[in-house]
């Protein structure tokens, strides 16, 4: 299908062909290539809608052929709030969105036991839970928090994209911009978060006072280690390592078939040049189809394969 793409505020509108059952996710790369906007940076309105879950397929939503989907470039966030909204490998999707608050709050130092035999009684520090849950404070951190929430997520369409897939409750509550309903959803998550804490705290002296001889106990103690260095390893390969957290870019270039304009997916590994149906027929090339070959393509998938068009002449760019 045909669907037509505005550039936000401008008069420049640009043809992309997409097969009706690939995803917008697709649909994004195609106007990566085609107006230099990063895929991470896009934000697409329909109908004054902004468009979310770029897993679907294209019909699954309500764009029609030959219909305006704007494409605008979304504001980027600050480092600060980057750093205190980044994921992390809690017991919650958005455990880590609590950080920020978690390190103001005073912090005890775990007391040397003699009848361990762990030296470092410092290796973990927990929170003071004491007034944790005070109301004037507890009803502050939550209004901060929901704040960051939504700040965040609603100028970040990719983030609340994922959000959907990991926390599709709490991604509605922030699309649907009820104030209520967001500082009570992040009011059950800052309570369950600093429950797990305290009872990660009270686990932690547990160890700390049991029988150095009881293999139970050293066992808990060896996984509660091994859980922390892989929380830092975790840390500082998002440090010195950023780019293996980052989304891998697809490679597309413009093509010529028949004087018919295409964005082309480069695939190094792929043994054929692959072409849908819909596409061949618009180029002139689908007569060409011999059924003899058809069969079934597998790989990470299976697709039915048609049949092949032996020889066909295509122009890259200048050539």
């Amino acid at each position: 299908m045909r669907i037509l793409i505005n550039l936000e505020n401008t008069d420049d509108i640009r043809e992309i062909y997409i097969d009706v059952h690939e995803t917008l996710e697709t649909l994004k790369y195609l106007i990566e290539a085609e107006f230099n906007i990063p895929f991470s940076q896009q934000i697409l309105k329909y109908d004054n809608k902004m468009i979310f879950n770029f897993g679907s397929p294209i019909s699954s939503t309500d764009i029609k052929e030959d219909e305006i989907v704007v494409v605008a470039k979304k504001q980027i966030m600050n480092d600060v709030s980057k750093t205190n909204l980044g994921s992390g490998l809690g017991n919650f999707t958005m455990s880590k969105i609590f950080d920020d608050t978690m390190k103001k709050i005073k912090t005890n130092a775990v007391p040397q036991n003699t009848n361990t035999n762990i030296n470092n009684s410092n290796l973990f520090n927990f929170p003071n839970f004491q007034n944790i849950h005070n109301n004037n404070y507890l009803e502050n951190r939550i209004k901060n928090e929901s704040q960051k929430l939504k700040e965040y997520y609603l100028n970040n369409p990719d983030e609340l994209n994922y959000l959907f897939n990991t926390d599709p409750e709490l991604a509605e509550v922030l699309v649907s911009n009820d104030e209520q309903r967001l500082e009570e959803n992040v009011r059950t998550k800052i309570i369950k978060m600093d429950e797990i804490k305290k009872k990660e705290k009270d686990d932690h002296f547990k160890l700390m006072n049991a029988d150095p001889n009881d293999p139970q106990a050293q066992k808990k103690i060896e996984e509660m280690i091994r859980l922390k260095n892989i929380q830092e390893n975790y840390i500082m390969a998002q440090e010195y390592l950023p780019e293996t957290f980052s989304q891998v870019h697809m490679l597309f270039i413009n093509i010529e078939i028949n004087k018919n304009k295409v964005v082309a997916l480069v695939d190094t590994g792929a043994q054929t040049t692959i072409i849908c149906e819909s596409l061949a027929k618009k180029c002139g090339v689908f007569n060409l189809c011999d059924t003899r070959f058809s069969g079934i393509a597998k790989g990470v998938g299976t697709s039915k394969i048609l049949g092949v068009i032996h020889a066909a002449q295509m122009k890259i760019g200048e050539k």
